[in-house]
């Protein structure tokens, strides 16, 4: 521990313009823009911003190694109405291990230009770490997903265009310039920037939900799954293993932190939710050139859902973005998923997965 902190005196002493400028900036920031982005529901307590200063914290933890203990979910159900806070977390190589996303009741995974994904990580209150991250940018299918399911969604900016449709939506910003608790890790720049969320609520208290965004229920019976295969840029893998799906990109297991100060774990989710969906253009491209997609998450779909070794085929249905999502079987029958933590995957409507 006395190396750590070592190194943490050393780099601090090494840059003390860029730590004193950051906090500055940092608390002149969450006073004076603690009222931007606010939502008709979500908005911050009348209570004005703390102040923050930016933190450089070291990573203390080694990975674990494959065959380590998985954690599984221990999660409480779901009720419809909860309040819930949203973090928007990268899934780029140099963005892991992430921290925190393990603790989410829900993640929903979205593709991004260039073949990655994203994540959006759902906590209920007093569930979440105190650190998550690394925090990253909306896209434009982010207000669409958003509004079902939380209030306030924590992200560290995008397009003006994007930025416009969250209002409407009920969904307030909670961003580095409108919002207090944002830190900076030793990590690559832009994979170093991670959130505090009991600073974050303090200002944005989540507000209830009308319903829960995904149908509650008993699964109904259906086939064998103990495998999963999203074949995305690099595979996406789920194997039902102790009664819940543990996954895996690129045939190595997906190992989170949940927290700075604990080993790391293979992520795993007690329910995973396929929503094939159509992809298009979101008439843009990224810093690279690359054209930025987008996917109409309202309307109507296939599905699949694995939970408990078994997967059901079906269809989603969502008429408006304020709706929460319902669920179909084959036969036309609605049926709901089982508590515990879920990951949600939305993929092009094409893309065979296997199973």
């Amino acid at each position: 521990m006395k190396d750590i902190w070592g190194k943490i005196k050393t780099w601090i002493e090494a840059r003390p313009l860029e730590v004193g400028l950051g906090g500055i900036a940092l608390a002149v920031f969450g006073i004076t823009f603690g009222v931007v982005g606010l939502a008709s529901r979500g908005e911050p307590s009348e209570s004005p911003a703390t102040t923050t200063t930016t933190e450089i914290v070291a990573e203390t933890t080694e990975p674990a190694q494959p065959g380590d203990p998985v954690t599984s979910s221990t999660t409480e159900p779901v009720e419809s109405g909860a309040a819930r806070i949203a973090v928007r977390i990268d899934n780029a190589p140099d963005a892991r291990p992430q921290v925190g996303l393990g603790a989410a009741s829900l993640v929903v995974e979205t593709p991004l230009e260039g073949g990655m994904t994203r994540f959006t990580a759902y906590y209920l209150p007093g569930t979440a770490p105190v650190v998550v991250g690394p925090v990253r940018s909306v896209r434009p299918v982010d207000a669409d997903l958003t509004a079902p399911f939380a209030t306030t969604l924590v992200a560290t900016g995008g397009q003006p265009f994007v930025l416009q449709d969250f209002a409407p939506a009920g969904v307030a910003l909670a961003m580095p310039e409108t919002a207090p608790g944002f830190q900076a890790l030793e990590r690559p720049s832009p994979y170093n920037l991670f959130v505090n969320l009991e600073q974050v609520e303090a200002v944005y208290p989540p507000t209830p939900v009308d319903e829960a965004g995904l149908p509650e229920g008993d699964l109904p019976g259906g086939a064998d799954a103990a495998t999963v295969a999203v074949p995305f840029a690099t595979e996406i893998g789920w194997e039902y293993t102790d009664g819940a799906y543990v996954r895996t990109e690129g045939g190595e297991p997906f190992m989170v932190l949940p927290d700075l100060e604990s080993e790391s774990a293979q992520y795993a989710a007690d329910t995973v939710v396929v929503v094939f969906a159509a992809q298009r253009s979101a008439g843009y491209t990224d810093g690279n050139g690359v054209d930025v997609p987008t996917f109409d998450v309202i309307g109507q779909g296939r599905l699949l859902v694995f939970a408990g070794g078994k997967v059901v085929a079906g269809s989603w249905a969502r008429s408006a973005q304020e709706d929460p999502y319902r669920f179909f079987t084959e036969s036309g029958e609605s049926f709901g998923i089982p508590p515990g933590r879920t990951h949600m995957m939305v993929v092009p409507r094409e893309l065979e997965v296997g199973y």
